[in-house]
């Protein structure tokens, strides 16, 4: 099964916060899940055990990407 988590952020320099969207699998071997912000181009990945994890890490990974594009 796979389900989507979505994060809207504001860019400095931006008019309008940037959509992310991330997709998310779970793994019943490992009682995992892992998840990939699909709206980039790059490779973002995120995991957790629980859906309160799973979106904290989501939001981490974007804030982080989105540090180093704006260096």
């Amino acid at each position: 099964m796979i389900e989507e988590l979505m994060y809207s952020r504001t860019i400095p320099g931006a008019q309008n916060p940037l959509d992310f969207v991330g997709t998310v699998e779970f793994n019943e071997d490992e009682k995992m899940f892992h998840g990939k912000v699909s709206s980039l181009n790059e490779v973002v990945t995120f995991e957790g055990l629980n859906i309160q994890e799973l979106r904290q890490e989501f939001i981490k990974a974007v804030d982080k990407y989105i540090e180093s594009k704006l260096k």
